[in-house]
């Protein structure tokens, strides 16, 4: 992209005092591209909570510095100590310690953070590595599972053949993605997808239903499982009900207002029986009903592949 390390370190040099500044984001992880940002980290142990971004330009290119504890990459990855692993033979993924999404582009972030002092030490030592290696998988898996249970119920509810599909190849993209974090790259960003998988060596087709989603499970070295069974709904995060007029009423995270909201918690299957496929997936769509994917059920259907560590 044209610009030096020295140049970047000179820019930044002014924000860092006595901390460290560290290379994070895409460019960090070996990606990027001319038109991609220059995100900065830096970790201080006078930084008391987290600061920034603040934006400075090089070049007329963003360069983004951000501000943090100097402790607060290892308390995020020691989030994970002593808590469960399912140790599938393709890697290990994470029971007992869930994610935000600030917390999931932080961790990614660190593993693969690149000190702009070339003697600065790693942001994890090999075991914080392994344990948010691990963290992230965990989310990815969720993903997979969630949105070949979406997929499955889309047939079921007889929706349109493309939808399905996009559905089904929508669930092998957060496969690849799954089989790059236990691969040892965790960089986020779905454009950059493709090429972290073929860096590793990680080849994929398609997916275009459940067979071959199963059998894309086992050549990748994971167990294959049935959707349906292993996520659940449970009323949506965010709503609350009302009354009007002498009636009760839904009112979503959306602030929407919903006379014929359900208001469900049970496996996706149970509640399929229930509610039919076509007015589950409408409930989920319209923020009635989350579909989740809890540590319980995995701990369950996996449990053979439990390691308490």
């Amino acid at each position: 992209m044209g610009l030096s390390p020295r140049e970047v370190a000179e820019l930044v040099a002014p924000e860092v005092g006595d901390g460290q500044a560290y290379l994070v984001g895409s460019l960090a992880g070996g990606l990027g591209n001319r038109s991609s940002d220059v995100d900065i980290h830096v970790v201080d142990e006078t930084v008391k909570q987290h600061r920034g971004p603040k934006l400075k330009r090089l070049d007329g290119i963003p360069v983004d510095i951000e501000h943090f504890p100097a402790s607060a990459p290892a308390e995020l990855a020691q989030g994970a100590g002593g808590v469960p692993l399912l140790r599938f033979a393709a890697g290990d993924v994470a029971l007992g310690q869930r994610l935000g999404r600030s917390e999931q582009r932080r961790a990614a972030r660190w593993f693969h953070a690149t000190g702009l002092d070339p003697a600065a030490p790693p942001l994890y030592d090999a075991a914080q590595s392994a344990r948010v290696q691990a963290m992230l998988a965990r989310v990815t898996f969720g993903r997979l599972a969630g949105l070949s249970c979406m997929a499955s119920l889309a047939e079921q509810a007889g929706l349109l053949e493309g939808t399905c599909l996009h559905l089904w190849r929508q669930a092998g993209r957060q496969l690849l993605e799954l089989r790059c974090r236990l691969a040892g790259d965790v960089t986020t960003g779905d454009k950059w997808l493709p090429v972290r998988a073929r860096r590793l060596g990680l080849s994929a087709t398609p997916v275009n239903g459940e067979a071959q989603l199963h059998a894309d499970l086992v050549k990748a070295a994971l167990p294959g499982f049935d959707p349906l069974t292993l996520a659940a709904v449970r009323p949506a995060r965010g709503s609350a009900t009302v009354s009007l007029s002498g009636r009760s009423w839904l009112v979503n995270r959306h602030d929407r207002l919903l006379s014929d909201a359900v208001r469900t918690e049970a496996p996706v299957a149970e509640a399929t029986r229930e509610l039919g496929a076509a007015r589950l997936l409408d409930a989920v769509g319209r923020a009635e009903l989350d579909l989740v994917i809890e540590d319980d059920t995995l701990r369950k259907v996996f449990g053979s592949w439990i390691t308490e560590k």
